[in-house]
């Protein structure tokens, strides 16, 4: 199929997404039918429980669906890897970010999230501490304070602004 599409069409991005899809098949076919099933029942399971569990602010109701979640992810992990990747010792979160992440070393992620968390912790503290300032949600009430011409003109600006 990807040396098919390579003889019919030279667009780059038609390639690579026939390489994606090539990719995520050959990971799909390597997952035995039993463990496919487990996981799609389980999936679905786990949704009516997590469901349930924060309607009920309550985590230990879907904890044991979560741990057996995690195992059979990680068995679906070591059933997709390649040769390659065991070669190169790549680890099953690795494989499973892949799915998500194409290409993205965990590495990167976790740097991602360390600056995410270094911007947001003091941000946080900020806004929920002792020295915060509920902001003025009136806006959001409407109470027909919004002139509708205004409004339109507003509104016809932004659809000229991105190009209709």
């Amino acid at each position: 199929l990807l040396e098919a599409s390579v003889v019919v069409d030279d667009d780059d991005r038609k390639v690579r997404v026939v390489a994606l899809a090539q990719k995520a098949y050959d990971k799909k076919v390597k997952i035995p039918t039993s463990l496919a099933s487990q996981s799609a029942s389980l999936s679905s399971e786990a949704y009516q429980t997590w469901t349930r569990a924060r309607a009920e602010d309550d985590f230990s109701l879907f904890q044991d669906i979560l741990a057996q979640g995690i195992d059979v992810a990680k068995q679906v992990a070591s059933a997709t890897q390649t040769e390659e990747d065991k070669a190169a010792n790549k680890s099953l979160y690795a494989t499973m970010l892949d799915d998500y992440e194409t290409g993205m070393d965990p590495a990167r992620i976790d740097d991602i999230f360390d600056q995410i968390q270094q911007a947001l912790v003091p941000l946080i503290a900020k806004v929920l501490g002792p020295d915060a300032v509920a902001p003025d949600t009136s806006l959001l009430k409407g109470d027909d304070n919004f002139d509708i011409s205004s409004q339109e003109a507003l509104s016809k600006h932004m659809v000229r602004a991105i190009g209709f």
